[in-house]
C-alpha cells in the first residue's frame, strides 16, 4: 500500500504545484492520472518513484514483501530515456545486465512474448536512434515489463503509438499485469487510455484531486466539468 499524507511539492517557492496532498493506493491496482498540463502529475509520479523529494509531508510504502518500495521501481519516461550506445535488446533487458545468458527459461519465454505483442522482434539489434519516437516508446515500456519491479511507474506510456497498435498492446498488458501481479500508476492525457485500461482514475486540477473514481465515471465528472 502507498500512503501519502500532507504532501506538499514545489519547483519553486512561491509555486503550489501540489498541495495539502492525501492519497491511499492499493497493491495491485492499476491508476491513471488525468488533468491539465502543469497539474502535478508527472511530479507526483517522481515523487513516487524517489527521484523528487516532498517539501512536506510523507510517503509511506508498506507491504508484506516489500516490493512495493520506492526503491524497487519500474519508470518509463515521457522522453523514454534510453542509452543510445546499446542496442534494443540490451536496453530491454538492463534489469538483466543486457544479456539474454542472464534469464532464466521463464524470462525468455517473457521477453519473446514482448517482443510479439509490442512488435519489436525485427528491431532488437538496432540502436534507439534508428528508431521513430512509437518504436522508442514500445523499448522503454518492454524494458519496464521485463524488470522485476512490481510497482510500475508510466510516464505518458501510450502517447506515441498508433491506433491499431495501441489496442493491441492495451488488451496485451491488461493480461500481463494481472499474470504479473503488478500495480500500475500511468500518467496520461487520453481519456480512452484511462477508461480502457485503469480500474481507478485521478483528476488532477488546481493541485488536487477533483476526482477519483472508477473510469466508467469520469465521463460524467468531465461533462460537469465543461458545463
Amino acid at each position: 500500500m502507498i500512503q501519502i499524507r500532507d504532501l506538499k511539492f514545489s519547483y519553486e517557492q512561491d509555486q503550489k504545484l501540489i498541495e495539502d496532498f492525501n492519497l491511499t493506493l492499493k497493491p495491485l491496482q492499476c491508476v491513471a492520472l488525468l488533468g491539465p498540463s502543469g497539474s502535478g502529475k508527472s511530479s507526483l509520479l517522481k515523487l513516487l518513484a524517489g527521484f523528487l523529494k516532498p517539501n512536506e509531508g510523507a510517503l509511506a510504502f508498506t507491504s508484506s514483501n516489500s516490493l512495493h518500495d520506492p526503491k524497487n521501481n519500474s519508470f518509463l519516461f515521457q522522453d523514454y530515456g534510453l542509452f543510445p550506445h546499446l542496442s534494443v535488446e540490451e536496453n530491454i533487458l538492463l534489469s538483466q545486465r543486457g544479456e539474454r545468458k542472464n534469464l532464466s527459461e521463464s524470462q525468455l519465454t517473457d521477453l519473446e512474448k514482448i517482443y510479439q505483442n509490442l512488435e519489436l522482434g525485427n528491431l532488437k539489434e538496432r540502436s534507439p536512434q534508428e528508431l521513430s519516437g512509437g518504436q522508442q516508446q514500445r523499448v522503454a515500456l518492454a524494458r519496464c515489463l521485463m524488470s522485476p519491479a512490481q510497482l510500475q511507474l508510466w510516464d505518458e506510456p501510450f502517447s506515441a503509438l498508433d491506433t491499431r497498435l495501441r489496442q493491441k498492446i492495451l488488451l496485451f498488458l491488461k493480461s500481463w499485469r494481472q499474470e504479473k501481479q503488478l500495480t500500475v500508476i500511468f500518467v496520461t492525457h487520453d481519456i480512452k487510455d484511462a477508461v480502457q485500461f485503469a480500474e481507478r482514475v485521478l483528476y488532477f486540477d488546481n493541485s488536487q484531486i477533483t476526482f477519483d473514481g472508477p473510469p466508467e465515471c469520469l465521463r460524467e465528472f468531465l461533462d460537469a466539468l465543461i458545463h
